[in-house]
C-alpha cells in the first residue's frame, strides 16, 4: 500500500516541519495531525485547504502522486 501522505512528507522533511510544527501551523493538535499523517483517519476538505495554504503547494501535487503512481 502506498503512503497517500508521501508528497507531504516530502515537504515537511525539505523544509525542516515536523509533525507538531505542521500542526501548529495548521491550528490543529498535534494528535490529529499525527494519526492523519500515519493514514488511520483521511484529511478533511478543510485540512486539506489549510494543507494547500500552508506548504504552498496544488492540490494536484500533494494528492495525485498517489492517485497517478497506484494506476501504473
Amino acid at each position: 500500500m502506498r503512503d497517500t501522505n508521501y508528497e507531504l512528507r516530502a515537504w515537511m522533511g525539505a523544509n525542516k516541519v515536523s509533525g507538531r510544527k505542521l500542526a501548529e501551523m495548521m491550528g490543529r493538535s498535534y494528535e490529529t495531525i499525527r494519526i492523519k499523517l500515519q493514514g488511520k483517519t483521511e484529511w478533511t476538505l478543510p485540512e486539506i485547504k489549510k494543507l494547500l495554504e500552508v506548504t504552498g503547494m496544488a492540490f494536484e501535487d500533494l494528492f495525485f502522486t498517489f492517485i497517478h503512481n497506484t494506476e501504473l
